[in-house]
């Protein structure tokens, strides 16, 4: 049976042998009680972890502290004072713990008990639960409570006056994103119902939820609710693994998680992709892992054994899936743990006039008409094939061909023309009274071309300029009223050869 493979790095538990039976009891107190009086560990605890040099220290409100590598698979031991308890080594699968060139011996039993040997060869047994097999360095439980600099889960787990924000300490008393006053925003950005936007207005007249994105990824996806932008729904980054600092990465535009070590015990190390805290085999060579598995090559690496997947090498069929779909599905044979490649789908259909290809991003065959192979005013339909084009029907706001019957647009509510072949253009009109906003938006079908757009108004008045369509489906028209109402007149012309159907919404408020 092989090991899963989802991650980078497969990890095995080392089984913890059993030792001799004791030679000696604790009733007169254990060996290593001195070396954890010393430290007196106590109160709340607190990990800082420096990113570049892999160092870890932990605290204590005794003032007791732990340094070591990340992990804190090994350590020195520093009491309240400042003087050096111990230092914890770490040998396959048993512990030293070394203090005054004295080493005491600790094994971990899977009961969760310990068996510690004493400097003069005499042996303990400790039971689970006891004082000797709860102290730091021998009970993974006691460093995974603790918690870690810059991570929290409620404002009091960051300095005064911060606050916690997704899991991570931010400076100041407001999350990114949120604001009480448009200079929270930054220059050009809105404060809207307490949350930043870079759109122009808040409240923004909208037909689909893609016409409220304000560009900033970690503000949460936009929301069009009853033609209004609404806050939108926040980006979740919480990735459920418990040993992960989770934060929204705006730059790229995705969440990122960062393993954190020291949320593990001390002989575990988090793996995001295998779920969060693994045990793992510590070593000195290469020697020391055993390969489970001929797909996996294993490798000692800073005191852990890792095992990297084999390039190529395969025990099953979906360790060979490339997840492109174009190139057939992969096989493996399994007698000599190699992958064989699939057969490319055949993508021809029956309607002559499509155009037959396969397409990885969307999963497979793609059928896309194409009009040159039909004969003139023929259109092709993707399932039909070649047929005659259905007629078009004007729309209930004709005659508004010219800018003086444009069509009044209401206040707020959507309206949905169609362009006729042969129709000169469509005009609509909207009012702005004195110091009103006014927003104009205009969408249309992805697979439709955009149409071409002219704003101008009566009394003239400054205009700003759509945007060139750039596959937004969309163009914004705004205006600032002054001390007069202004008529704001759009014409919308259609580049399209057959009928053309758009939607339109205006607003002044």
């Amino acid at each position: 049976m092989s090991l899963p493979r989802s991650g980078r790095w497969l990890v095995l538990a080392a089984l913890a042998g059993l030792l001799p039976a004791c030679s000696g009891g604790s009733s007169g107190g254990s060996c290593v009680e001195p070396l954890f009086t010393c430290l007196a560990a106590s109160g709340d605890c607190l990990v800082a972890t420096d990113g570049q040099t892999n160092a870890v220290t932990l605290t204590w409100d005794s003032g007791a502290r732990l340094e070591g590598s990340v992990g804190l698979a090994s350590f020195q031991a520093y009491g309240p004072g400042g003087e050096l308890c111990f230092e914890r080594q770490v040998s396959g699968a048993l512990i030293a713990l070394v203090a005054d060139g004295q080493t005491y011996q600790v094994e971990r039993l899977p009961s969760g008990g310990v068996i510690v040997t004493c400097p003069d060869g005499r042996s303990e047994e400790h039971a689970p639960g006891s004082s000797v097999a709860g102290q730091p360095g021998i009970d993974p439980a006691r460093l995974t409570g603790c918690r870690v600099q810059g991570m929290c889960s409620q404002d009091a787990d960051c300095g005064q006056g911060d606050r916690c924000c997704q899991g991570t300490c931010h400076t100041g008393a407001l999350c990114p994103g949120e604001c009480a006053a448009d200079a929270d925003c930054g220059e050009g950005n809105l404060c809207c119902d307490g949350r930043c936007f870079s759109t122009p207005i808040c409240n923004l007249p909208c037909y689909v939820d893609a016409d409220c994105e304000d560009g900033v990824y970690c503000n949460g996806l936009g929301r069009c609710e009853a033609f209004r932008c609404a806050l939108p729904v926040p980006i979740d980054c919480d990735d459920r693994v418990a040993c992960t600092q989770d934060a929204c990465d705006e730059a790229g535009r995705a969440c990122a998680h960062t393993a954190q070590d020291a949320l593990c015990g001390a002989d575990e190390v988090c793996f995001p992709e295998e779920g969060g805290c693994q045990a793992v085999v510590r070593c000195s060579g290469t020697a020391d892992c055993a390969n489970p598995d001929v797909c996996l090559s294993p490798a000692c690496e800073e005191g852990i054994c890792r095992f990297t997947p084999v390039p190529g090498c395969c025990n099953q069929d979906a360790d060979c899936a490339d997840g492109l779909p174009c190139n057939g599905d992969e096989r493996c044979q399994v007698a000599d743990h190699t992958c064989l490649a699939g057969q490319p789908p055949d993508c021809a259909d029956a309607v002559p006039c499509t155009q037959d290809a396969c397409d990885d991003l969307q999963a497979g065959c793609v059928h896309l008409p194409d009009n040159d192979l039909c004969t003139a005013p023929q259109i092709c339909d993707r399932v039909e094939g070649c047929m005659d084009a259905p007629a078009c029907v004007e729309d209930q706001y004709e005659e508004n061909d010219t800018a003086d019957t444009a069509t009044p647009l209401p206040n707020e509510a959507p309206v949905m023309p169609t362009l006729c072949p042969g129709d000169m253009a469509d005009w609509f009109t909207i009012t702005g009274e004195a110091d009103q906003d006014v927003t104009i938006v205009v969408t249309w079908l992805p697979d439709l071309p955009a149409p071409l757009l002219t704003v101008e108004s009566t009394p003239d008045w400054p205009v700003v300029e759509p945007p060139e369509a750039q596959g937004e489906n969309m163009h914004v028209f705004l205006a600032e009223v002054g001390g007069l109402a202004v008529d704001f007149h759009l014409k919308v012309v259609s580049i399209h050869a057959g009928s053309y159907a758009y939607i339109v919404i205006g607003a002044a408020e």
